[in-house]
């Protein structure tokens, strides 16, 4: 049987054209399809040997999905790859130093923000605000509230005040911790996170029927933005209850908290601490914050 010249030409041009059309989309799931979709997406792209300056876009890209699936240590070995390629990408620096953090890899953490620092790029990725987390980490106190401060300076956010609210609780300033958390909620009256250190500051200074009605209220500010409640506050709301004599209400609440985040420690304890059981196991994940 006899091939047309013609035939052959249009059947490589259309093999060509699946193939370019293969690549965009791999290319745009890479950059923003879902976390799954868009690892494999990335994957693909790396076996076509891009150029290098592609090539280290496509690790970022893939690095961002993998810590966004909470899989740190793959996401900081593509973001070295993509720093390899560009050591001066303050993008993958900031992604970078968020991973190791998760890590606590709290040294390199900070190694990072002041990379960003001295690019000047402090502004604009938050730099100090990671620096002022990985020192309280290490317990630099006095060293992570001033990386606080300067964050603030810079951007007067809400979630600023937080932070650095966090640290002096840290070191039993309660009531600096106090007057942060206010000034977070003075912003955004609905801030869950600044609600939830109040309730940790009056629990610290054993006003627990305070700290109670604080908890109560963070998740309640947490469950109307997501419609779900907050293991985290419900784990406060825990000991609060633990503190106060209330054993069952006590139990219920660390319980509840375990529904939604299993891996939280604190309520782990808490049930052991009062004889109780875990309960069923729930494999919804849920988030880390100080």
């Amino acid at each position: 049987m006899r091939i047309e010249g013609g035939t052959i030409c249009r059947s490589l041009f259309l093999l060509a054209m699946l193939g370019s059309s293969a690549i965009a989309q791999s290319k745009a799931t890479c950059e923003k399809g879902q976390n799954p979709e868009r690892i494999l997406a990335c994957s693909e792209l790396l076996k076509q040997r891009p150029s290098s300056d592609k090539q280290g876009r496509i690790y970022r890209n893939r690095g961002q999905a993998y810590s966004w699936s909470r899989q740190y240590e793959l996401a900081v070995k593509d973001y070295d790859a993509a720093l390899d390629i560009d050591p001066n990408d303050p993008q993958v620096l900031w992604e970078r130093g968020l991973a190791l953090e998760s890590l606590e890899q709290h040294r390199r953490a900070v190694a990072d923000a002041d990379r960003l620092i001295s690019m000047g790029e402090a502004r604009r990725f938050s730099a100090y605000q990671l620096r002022c987390r990985a020192l309280a980490a290490l317990r630099s106190f006095d060293e992570a509230i001033r990386s606080c401060s300067e964050q603030l300076r810079l951007s007067p956010l809400g979630i600023f005040y937080v932070d650095r609210g966090e640290v002096y609780l840290l070191t039993g300033q309660y009531g600096r911790a106090i007057e942060d958390f206010d000034a977070a909620l003075k912003g955004d009256k609905n801030m869950a996170w600044a609600k939830l250190g109040r309730g940790k500051a009056m629990f610290a200074k054993q006003d627990y029927a305070a700290a109670l009605e604080e908890f109560d209220q963070a998740n309640d500010m947490m469950k109307a933005a997501s419609g779900e409640a907050w293991p985290i506050a419900l784990s406060k709301r825990g000991l609060a209850n633990e503190a106060l004599g209330r054993r069952s209400e006590a139990v219920a609440d660390f319980q509840k908290a375990l529904k939604g985040y299993p891996e939280l420690d604190e309520s782990k304890e808490g049930l052991r601490r009062l004889g109780a059981s875990p309960p069923p196991f729930n494999e919804r994940p849920w988030w880390r914050f100080w």
